[in-house]
């Protein structure tokens, strides 16, 4: 996330999301600046992580009782 995070502040295009990213850790963004798909990707990615994490919270409470 933090490379993703520099790419929002700091580089490329600011306070936005490049179309394409190559590799698995991508530095540079490429492509058009500002898709749809591509914020709508990354808050489905956002969301997923949010709902993993509450999921795994709540069978750690579920094992406990």
């Amino acid at each position: 996330m933090a490379a993703l995070e520099r790419h929002f502040y700091e580089d490329n295009c600011l306070y936005g999301i490049s179309e394409i990213f190559d590799g698995l850790n991508p530095t540079n963004g490429r492509g058009c600046v500002q898709q749809a798909w591509s914020i709508g990707m990354l808050m489905k990615v956002l969301l997923s992580m949010q709902t993993s994490t509450t999921t795994k919270a709540k069978q750690e409470v579920l094992l406990e009782i």
